[in-house]
């Protein structure tokens, strides 16, 4: 018991962050780790820092503002997407509603109205009564 206390405390008193060992291999492979390196290694030790940098509070509170004024943008969104959804439905099932209600009505037959097609002579120059053709006008 008296072991597994000074065990702890050993823990307690060691540095929060040690020193991060950075191996290369000859094979060309990286490691990192807590202990040194073989000897057949290149060692490289890493500083790590210890502690954060102070905190930008304003550029903290902008950021907040900002994310705050998203979700009130989206929020809005999606009431909006809601009205519009709910009252599609609404309507659709009025349409429904009023073509069930509505009687079934035969709407006859059907007649197309148009004016007649008048189909006028050519003119003189273009009729062909049994006429050769010119010799210079022969198709290729």
């Amino acid at each position: 018991m008296k072991s597994l206390f000074v065990a702890g405390v050993v823990c307690l008193a060691t540095p929060a962050l040690a020193d991060v060992f950075r191996c290369t291999a000859p094979s060309g492979g990286v490691t990192y780790q807590e202990v040194p390196c073989p000897n057949d290694n290149a060692e490289r030790v890493l500083a790590l820092p210890d502690r954060f940098p102070e905190v930008n509070r304003e550029a903290r509170e902008r950021l907040f503002q900002r994310e705050a004024a998203l979700e009130a943008r989206q929020l809005e969104r999606e009431k909006m997407d809601t009205a519009l959804r709910i009252a599609r439905e609404d309507r659709l099932a009025r349409e429904a509603e009023a073509k069930q209600l509505a009687p079934a009505v035969d709407p006859g037959p059907l007649y197309l109205i148009a004016q007649p097609l008048r189909l006028r002579p050519l003119p003189p120059r273009f009729r062909t009564h049994g006429h050769r053709s010119r010799s210079n006008d022969r198709p290729l």
